[in-house]
């Protein structure tokens, strides 16, 4: 009996000591399970906060635009009308706002008049306002974090019940300086100005593809004006045209920028907190009522093969007929051998003159700046087009990609907009040819880029009226002279036989 008890009491222990080692496996294993499941939903989780915080990014590009009337500056609208994409100011085309507003300033720097300076001022205003609207629209977490939240959300998240991400931390922030900008740089624009180093050029080594460089971002542009005293600084933002948007380390968001905003705006002349951001971070979690999990990450946004020359898109010339006399004197001739019958007949130095050579090229250079591809038979071709009238007012720009003259006042200026250079002109004086011509520059400021006006000097009763002076009349005129002539010597012989009948006559007579 006795060893009976101690085998029942051995058993006994064994059993315990079983059902203890059966509960240590398996709290052991649902240890081990639960680990693995939360380790397999954390990398499920963590792929769907990067394909998240990717998508973000790449909506970013379109997500927070505005229509330019909505800002209450109505220089938004004036300017930059012709920059929207879809008829929206957004990231993709924000550099497109600054390259235009640095071309004006530029522009208005070379003319040196206080007018272009406040002109170029106005338009920096401008471009600021579209900056800060943009800023504001990227930082509200209820706008743009719902396109993370929907990719997150449609990944796989099995080992979590499929439930869904939840964004707890949205941020905003400045990578990549130095890089390239969406803006390549046409050699044929930045070689008229006279410091090309004012085009800071990428550190990427990215170029566009005709070999032009891109606009280096979140680095100072600044232009200073002699007339005013004032300095503007102007700052793209890094969107390389030939990357997809990608993944970058968190850190990035504190070591290099402020979620604030406020890196790359700080710099002399550029009020902060106007520069857009490149940089976007999303914090998330998903899990059930027992347990979450979350995950975060950071992506840069990019172009996405967008790219833009710089360049002012809707710039125009102005041309204007003030000869009222001009359908006498150069009926039916376009402005193009308007200008050859001036430099022709001209006896004075042609070389800084509206219509020498000089401004000849400058004309040229406006031109280009609103579609770099224009060459000078383009512009001789669209100059050849159309007569202009006594007092009619014809305009140069670009349409469906092609310089045109046209009477169509274009749709995005704004009429009565002056030009804010100097004025220049050039031709005979009174006695000369009748007409000349002036050449005002303008900075592009709502889009005006220059004025050219036919004028025409006083005449007296007695003066020529130049219509000889036309080539094209020439052969017109010999004709008649010749004409003229032999109708005199009919005359002359005419009178000659008369005369010779009289002879006769009084011959004849004084014989009888």
């Amino acid at each position: 009996m006795k060893e009976a008890r101690q085998r029942r009491r051995h058993s006994g222990h064994m059993l315990a000591l079983s059902v203890l080692a059966t509960l240590l496996i398996l709290v052991a294993g649902g240890s081990l399970l639960f680990i693995l499941i939360a380790q397999a939903g954390s990398r499920e989780l963590h792929n769907a906060v990067d394909a998240g915080t990717l998508n973000l990014a790449k909506t970013a590009l379109r997500h927070g635009g505005f229509s330019p009337d909505s800002i209450p500056n109505p220089e938004v609208a004036s300017n930059f009308s012709t920059l929207t994409d879809e008829g929206k100011l957004d990231l993709l085309v924000y550099n497109r706002v600054v390259a235009q507003s640095y071309l004006v300033a530029l522009n208005a720097k070379n003319e040196n008049t206080m007018e272009a300076a406040v002109s170029a001022r106005k338009v920096w205003e401008a471009s600021n306002d579209v900056g800060a609207q943009l800023r504001q629209r990227l930082m509200r977490l209820e706008r743009t974090s719902q396109a993370g939240e929907a990719m997150a959300s449609a990944n796989n998240l099995k080992m979590l019940g499929n439930s869904r991400v939840s964004c707890i931390k949205y941020s905003c922030g400045y990578t990549a300086r130095g890089t390239s900008s969406n803006i390549y740089m046409p050699l044929n624009v930045t070689e008229r100005f006279s410091d090309n180093r004012a085009f800071p050029v990428n550190t990427n080594n990215i170029a566009h593809g005709d070999g032009n460089k891109y606009l280096a971002g979140f680095k100072p542009l600044t232009v200073e004006f002699p007339a005013s005293g004032e300095s503007l600084t102007y700052c793209a933002v890094p969107l390389p045209p030939q990357r997809l948007p990608h993944l970058v380390s968190t850190s990035e968001l504190s070591s290099e920028n402020s979620s604030e905003g406020e890196s790359g705006a700080t710099v002399a002349s550029l009020p902060v907190k106007v520069v857009p951001p490149n940089l976007f971070f999303m914090k998330a979690a998903a899990g059930s009522q027992r347990y979450s999990l979350s995950a975060e990450s950071a992506a840069m946004t990019t172009a996405i093969g967008k790219d833009f020359p710089l360049s002012i898109p809707g710039g125009y010339i102005e041309i204007r007929n003030n000869a009222s006399l001009f359908s006498k004197r150069l009926s039916n001739k376009t402005l193009l051998k308007i200008w050859r019958q001036i430099r022709l007949h001209a006896t004075a130095d042609l070389t800084n003159c509206p219509f020498g050579e000089g401004t000849q090229r400058e004309l040229l250079a406006r031109t280009q700046q609103v579609l770099s591809t224009v060459g000078p038979d383009d512009l001789a071709q669209a100059l050849d087009t159309l007569v202009i009238p006594p007092g009619a007012t014809h305009y140069l720009y670009v349409e469906q990609g092609h310089l045109v003259m046209t009477a169509n006042f274009p749709s995005w200026g704004v009429p009565g907009t002056a030009a804010d250079g100097k004025t220049c002109h050039c031709g005979d004086p009174p006695g000369g040819f009748p007409l000349y011509m002036r050449w005002t520059p303008a900075s592009g400021y709502r889009h005006l880029l220059g004025r050219i006006e036919i004028d025409e000097y006083p005449q007296s009763e007695n003066q020529d009226d130049g219509s000889d002076l036309n080539p094209e009349n020439q052969t017109e005129r010999e004709e008649r002279q010749a004409e003229r002539e032999a109708r005199r010597a009919e005359r002359e012989a005419r009178q000659a036989e008369r005369e010779a009948r009289r002879a006769e006559r009084e011959a004849r007579r004084a014989g009888q």
